[in-house]
């Protein structure tokens, strides 16, 4: 099962939920194919403008132990993929499901407040993408007001971070979703050969 966590409603975003993830099944049935599971869940979810990473990562926690009621603990792995503020939300989740042994990979696309965010079991599979002219989650002014903590997620398996190549900055930090679409996940596949081809 893969659990797509959506990130802020709101200024121009889509809706929560399925739609959020984009109109076609192109993202989707790319991340299907990356984690190898054909089974997909898409909670609708938002988040408080101000909100803080401990807040959100709480909410998913909550959200996690609530969900294992309803799944049998034989049933799995349940992967996560998390976008900006559903990231910690995400990481919530996976600290639940992996006190159950469900847990499986994780993937976090343009984290929200990543500096803040921090994987705490070190033998978990989490990849962290981001688009370094991404200009929400590197805002400067929101940076300054104390909001935005642009850096990297501590304590994941992989870190990637590249540029989006797009002139229009305000579509950037959707973009692996909405213009990227299923060829997010074979750029991602294929840094991730890399990496390990590397060690």
């Amino acid at each position: 099962m893969i659990w797509f966590i959506n990130g802020k409603i709101g200024f121009g975003s889509p809706p929560a939920g399925r739609i959020f993830w984009g109109r076609d099944d192109e993202f989707v049935q790319g991340a299907a194919k990356f984690f190898d599971d054909p089974q997909m869940k898409f909670p609708p979810l938002d988040f408080k403008f101000l909100s803080t990473c401990r807040a959100r990562y709480a909410l998913g926690y909550e959200f996690g132990r609530e969900k294992l009621l309803e799944i049998s603990t034989t049933e799995g792995p349940h992967h996560l993929v998390g976008f900006s503020m559903g990231c910690a939300f995400a990481e919530g989740m996976a600290e639940a499901f992996g006190e159950e042994g469900v847990l499986g990979k994780t993937v976090h696309i343009n984290a929200f407040q990543a500096a803040h965010l921090e994987v705490k079991d070190r033998t978990r599979f989490v990849v962290e993408y981001q688009l370094e002219d991404d200009p929400v989650i590197n805002n400067k002014l929101l940076s300054l007001l104390g909001i935005a903590r642009p850096g990297k997620i501590q304590g994941t398996t992989m870190s990637f971070t590249e540029k989006s190549g797009f002139l229009v900055t305000l579509i950037v930090h959707r973009s692996p979703i909405w213009h990227q679409k299923g060829r997010f996940w074979e750029n991602l596949s294929q840094l991730v050969r890399e990496q390990i081809n590397a060690v």
